[in-house]
């Protein structure tokens, strides 16, 4: 039997019954050779880590928390939020011509160009002047760097857009002064079509029509995530549907994506 340790930040988040639902797939694709246990943020200590075979951290947790903790690095795969630069301040440093000539020497211009073409132009929101220039811009101002607040990464809790009323926006620039990093970028208003959405607790699936689509590609790194040379693994992609404008909340619903 192969054990698996999960750590998980507590029993109450939204994704717990997912979770759960992750963890008997697991036992169930591997015809009961692989077992999964949650182990909470708050029971670390508490943990024996020698009966593990790998551990997934898919809480805030840093490797240099974990290692405090007695866990041997080289079972760790790190999926989590802990990184200073999330993946959106880089789209913000492909976007930044300062940098340029950086990219172009590192990729090569044909390749950096064509990187460029995927994603949305994106600003490092620095300053009061910035957030206020995105705002009159209609634009979405993303947090992507967070210092003791890693719960504002999660689940759109630190995306601010034209959808955002005033005390929104006016907590979203008490964010940025006391050190939360933003990034800055125009609203792309998403495709709509017609779709199948989960009702009645994920039992129904009930026809909707003008729903919001977008697509979220996942990576993880197979190694030290700051340093350059390391391999990044395409792990999973997820469709993001619902019937409001705004890509989270309540009006929004996650799906599995397949990919070859």
């Amino acid at each position: 039997m192969t054990r698996i340790a999960w750590i998980r930040e507590n029993a109450l988040s939204s994704y717990t019954p997912n979770a759960r639902r992750m963890s008997e797939f697991i036992g169930l694709a591997s015809d009961g050779t692989v077992s999964t246990d949650f182990i909470y943020r708050a029971n670390l200590s508490a943990a024996n880590w020698d009966e593990y075979d790998g551990v997934v951290n898919t809480s805030y947790l840093s490797p240099e928390e974990l290692a405090l903790a007695g866990l041997d690095g080289s079972k760790i795969l790190n999926p989590g939020s802990y990184s200073m630069l999330e993946n959106k301040g880089a789209f913000a440093l492909l976007s930044d011509e300062k940098l340029r000539s950086f990219w172009e020497e590192n990729l090569g211009r044909e390749a950096f160009e064509r990187l460029r073409e995927f994603f949305i132009p994106t600003i490092l929101v620095a300053s009061p002047e910035d957030l206020k220039a995105v705002q009159q811009a209609d634009g979405v101002v993303k947090v992507f760097a967070a210092d003791g607040q890693p719960e504002l990464l999660d689940s759109g809790k630190g995306v601010f857009g034209p959808w955002s009323d005033y005390m929104q926006w006016r907590q979203c620039s008490d964010l940025l002064n006391s050190g939360v990093r933003f990034i800055g970028q125009p609203f792309v208003t998403p495709k709509q079509f017609t779709a199948f959405l989960r009702a009645k607790g994920g039992r129904n699936l009930e026809k909707a029509e003008g729903v919001y689509n977008r697509i979220c590609v996942k990576f993880v790194a197979m190694g030290d995530p700051n340093d350059v040379s390391t391999e990044v693994a395409l792990t999973a992609a997820e469709a993001t549907l619902g019937e409001g404008k705004k890509p989270i909340g309540k009006d929004s619903c996650f799906t599995a994506v397949a990919f070859r």
